[in-house]
């Protein structure tokens, strides 16, 4: 769809619009890219790992230790 402009003031007044929607989008690019850097920085990524480890480890240690168990009482 094309868009007819009746005059320059129109013109200027979209190239405005345009060039404030790019600058929006730049500034919402960087803020992503540093919310981004600060999720990856590595002591919050340990922290994550951390807070996931009883998760799955938990699990695996008990299941091994009862089979240990049984083991022992055949």
């Amino acid at each position: 769809m094309k868009t007819v402009y009746s005059s320059f003031t129109e013109i200027d007044k979209r190239l405005r619009i345009l060039n404030l929607q790019r600058e929006i989008d730049r500034e919402a690019l960087n803020l992503q890219l540093k919310q981004a850097k600060t999720s990856l920085y590595p002591p919050k990524t340990v922290k994550a790992m951390l807070e996931l480890l009883p998760v799955f480890l938990l699990p695996y240690i008990k299941k091994r230790w009862f089979s240990k168990k049984k083991k022992l009482h055949e």
